[in-house]
Parts: structure tokens; C-alpha cells; sequence
């Protein structure tokens, strides 16, 4: 009885220390205002936008379609897609298309993300690399956007919003509010100046930067991990990092269809954590899992000890949950109604219960890639 009063008693300092966290979050990005700037820079950098793809002839041709419609001077920028060994026709699509006269097709060396990435910096021009994936669609301003906060913060590195969306299903609306809150985390924590993660689907950095860090880089034994391991590297020598709070900078990408694709999407994800050396990270990474896991069996113990102890804590952590979903709902423009918020919130602790340890154990495929890692 001891032993389960302890382990009770450490659960709620978990969830509190949980609370602490998303609530210092959420006062980050409440003092944070959006910054819509006038962009009139007469030193616009040469930018290099690098999409690694791989089976991609329905998502890619729109990304090329609308990039070549962005506000920035076109012989300031270059597209560099970079083939992941692809097995359909994406490139014969885009070589027949020709819709940019800026885009080269680069076949990757290696295998993964990272590779390809590689690929298509090494082989770049640009003074700004910026990454994006096949299946994102940027606004307008996309690349002046970034220009201008680079230039005006002299950063090294430059996190962008990333906003995912699709049908209204519920399980399109889970998705969409389960990454808004990664993304609030991933922001809060750059604008607190302690960078924790980010997304490759919208990241930018300097080349001459990347180039003298990424062979420092740990994850080298997981074929994903670009964004994350890449911010941390960066982190550890101290280069100046930034969250750009404006939506002119956003990228759009679709949930997934059905819950496989979603669950074998969170497992890649998930399991890059492996290999993360950011003590920072580590810790909230832990105190997230372990949280979710003193939630959820909060949950099934109220079936056979009723107790108002669990009710409390369980309150006192979707009301956090929410001021900081609340801020995201709000800048991402997603739907979300206090009914959706609710069940989620049920629903979340045992997701990440299950993605965490599938992560572990699973093998994982990608577009008809099976591997023991992760990609």
C-alpha cells in the first residue's frame, strides 16, 4: 500500500512539474506578439529551398506550383528537389511539366531524408538553405518573410510555423490539434530561448553554419532526426536560433488518411527521441510520457478506487493544456470546441502511451521502405 501511495504521490508531482512547463509555454508565447513586418529590405539573400521527395507526383507538382508564385525576386532564389530513390514517375512528371525555370532534380546519395537533404545543400548556392517537405504548401510571403526576420534578428537558425489540416472528421481534427500543440511547444520554447524541436517542414539556416556542424551532429544511426538533431547541434554551440511568430511564414500540410499512416507517422517521430543527447529535451520528453502515463491509469483507477485526487490533477492539467491549445487554435486558424477538446484530452495520454513504446519495439515502413530504423 505504501509502494502505491509513493508511486501516486510521484505521479502528481510529475503532472505538476507537466503543468509548470505548458504553463511557462504559454506565457512565452502570450508575451510574444506576431510580428507582421512592411517588408522593404534592399538586402534580400540568395535562398536555396531544398525538397527531399520520394514518391510524390500528386503532392510535389503543387509545392513547385506554388513557389513559383512567391513575392521574392526570382533570380534571388533556387528550388533544389532532391529524389529519395523514388519508385513512381514524380520526376518524369516535373521534367514534362517544366514549371519552374529555377527547380533542379538531384538524385539523392544515400538513402533517407537526410541524405537527400545533404544531397541538395551540398549542392546549393544559397547563402539561406530552406527545407521544406513535398506535401507542404507555402503562403505568398513564405520566403520573405524568413528573409526579413534573418536579416533583422542575425540568426543562425529559423524555425517556421507549420499548420496541418484536412477533412472535419474527427480524426482529421485530432491530428490537426495534437500537432498544433507540438508546434506550440517547439515555438514557446525557442521564444523562451531554450530551442527543444522543431520541423523540417519549414526550417531555415545558414549554409556556411551547417557546414561546420554537420558532422557534430548526433542521430547519425537514424535515418531521420534532420530538423531536431540539426536544432540541437546548433543549440550546444550556442548560435542564435529564432521562432518566426507570423503567419505570412506558414506552411500548410495534410493529416493523414487513415490511422495507420498517422500511428506509423508519430512512431517515426517518436522514435528519433532515441538518440536525443539535449538533456532539456530529454526531460520533457520524459516528464510528457510519464505524465500521460500517471494519467492514464488515473483514468482506469477510477473505475475501482474512487477518489477525488485524479479529478483535480486531471482538471488542473487540460485547464494548461487549453490556455496554451487555446493561443495555437488561435494563430493556426484550427477549429476546436470545448466537446473535441475534452476527448481529446482523454484519447492523448493513451496515443502516447502506445506510439511511445511501438517506437521502441516496431519496425517501421515508409513508402514501401522497411526498415529496423526509423526514417
Amino acid at each position: 500500500m505504501n509502494i502505491i501511495c509513493s508511486l501516486f504521490c510521484l505521479g502528481i508531482i510529475i503532472t505538476m512539474a507537466y503543468c509548470t512547463i505548458i504553463f511557462l509555454f504559454w506565457k512565452a508565447w502570450k508575451k510574444t506578439a506576431e510580428k507582421r513586418e512592411n517588408i522593404q529590405t534592399k538586402n534580400l539573400p540568395f535562398i536555396s529551398v531544398i525538397v527531399p521527395f520520394r514518391n510524390e507526383k500528386e503532392n510535389l507538382p503543387i509545392l513547385l506550383e506554388t513557389l513559383k508564385y512567391q513575392n521574392y525576386p526570382a533570380e534571388l532564389y533556387e528550388i533544389i528537389a532532391v529524389d529519395d530513390h523514388s519508385t513512381d514517375d514524380t520526376t518524369e512528371i516535373i521534367l514534362k511539366n517544366s514549371l519552374l525555370s529555377n527547380v533542379k532534380i538531384l538524385n539523392s546519395v544515400g538513402e533517407g531524408k537526410k541524405n537527400a537533404l545533404k544531397t541538395g545543400i551540398l549542392n546549393s548556392h544559397g547563402q539561406l538553405i530552406v527545407t521544406t517537405d513535398a506535401d507542404c504548401v507555402p503562403t505568398k510571403l513564405w520566403l520573405k518573410t524568413i528573409a526579413v526576420n534573418y536579416y533583422e534578428n542575425n540568426a543562425a537558425m529559423l524555425s517556421g510555423p507549420v499548420k496541418m489540416t484536412g477533412n472535419n472528421s474527427f480524426f482529421s481534427r485530432f491530428q490537426a490539434v495534437e500537432h498544433t500543440s507540438l508546434q506550440m511547444c517547439g515555438a514557446s520554447a525557442i521564444l523562451m530561448t531554450n530551442p527543444l524541436f522543431c520541423s523540417g517542414a519549414n526550417l531555415a539556416f545558414q549554409k556556411k553554419e551547417w557546414v561546420n556542424m554537420i558532422n557534430d551532429t548526433d542521430g547519425k544511426n537514424n535515418m531521420s532526426g534532420d530538423d531536431v538533431f540539426l536544432l540541437h547541434i546548433f543549440k550546444k554551440k550556442k548560435k542564435k536560433i529564432v521562432f518566426i511568430k507570423n503567419r505570412d511564414a506558414l506552411v500548410t500540410t495534410n493529416t493523414e488518411k487513415t490511422v495507420s499512416d498517422f500511428l506509423k507517422q508519430r512512431m517515426r517521430w517518436s522514435g528519433k527521441s532515441l538518440e536525443y543527447k539535449d538533456i532539456q529535451t530529454i526531460i520533457l520528453a520524459t516528464i510528457v510520457f510519464c505524465c500521460n502515463l500517471f494519467i492514464s491509469v488515473s483514468i482506469i483507477s477510477m473505475f475501482f478506487f474512487p477518489n477525488l485526487y485524479f479529478p483535480i490533477v486531471f482538471g488542473i492539467k487540460i485547464i494548461v493544456d487549453y490556455l496554451l491549445l487555446r493561443q495555437g487554435a488561435d494563430f493556426y486558424d484550427i477549429k476546436m470546441n470545448i466537446f473535441d477538446f475534452f476527448a481529446f484530452s482523454l484519447i492523448y495520454p493513451y496515443y502516447i502511451i502506445m506510439t511511445a513504446l511501438s517506437a521502441l519495439f516496431a519496425n517501421v515502413s515508409w513508402k514501401g521502405r522497411k526498415t529496423k530504423k526509423h526514417i
